[in-house]
């Protein structure tokens, strides 16, 4: 009995290592789980001008059409190299068979943390979620937007 003591230093020696280690790597895998939800949406209007101006910093020129005119803070938008108006972009069909017409756009909404899934599935890799940004159009933009938002 005289040995408990010293058996408790020991386990605790063993044990408190190896429950930290357990720790770290839940955590890291929570964070880097590549079907985790994005965080919750910190605001209820997406400021597209905000994002396009990161994007910018990053190198990515695009201009911010949005259905209420220039500045105007809403759900969704569109983000464009080219020179197509709302009601223009607003016609082409969010699918992947006609991703052809979304050269140079992308549509970005600001989504929570649920309800955008099934989008996901049925947009597969025409689309990207980022942060409380859900994409969709032209893959080689989306390719460029998930660099320049990892930065």
């Amino acid at each position: 009995m005289t040995d408990t003591p010293r058996v408790k230093r020991l386990s605790a020696r063993i044990v408190l290592p190896i429950i930290a280690v357990l720790v770290l790597a839940a955590d890291y895998a929570r964070r880097h789980d590549p079907e985790r939800r994005p965080d919750p949406a910190p605001v209820e209007r997406l400021d597209g001008f905000a994002l396009a101006e990161r994007l910018r910093s990053s190198g990515l020129d695009l201009r911010v059409v949005c259905r209420h005119g220039e500045r105007s803070p809403c759900r969704n938008a569109y983000l464009t190299a080219t020179d197509a108006t709302w009601r223009e972009l607003e016609r082409r069909c969010k699918s992947g068979e006609d991703i052809d017409a979304w050269a140079g756009t992308v549509f970005v909404e600001l989504v929570g943390r649920e309800g955008y899934e099934d989008r996901v599935a049925i947009w597969g890799d025409c689309c990207l979620v980022s942060g409380p940004f859900l994409f969709f159009g032209d893959p080689e933009l989306l390719g460029q937007l998930d660099a320049a938002l990892a930065e």
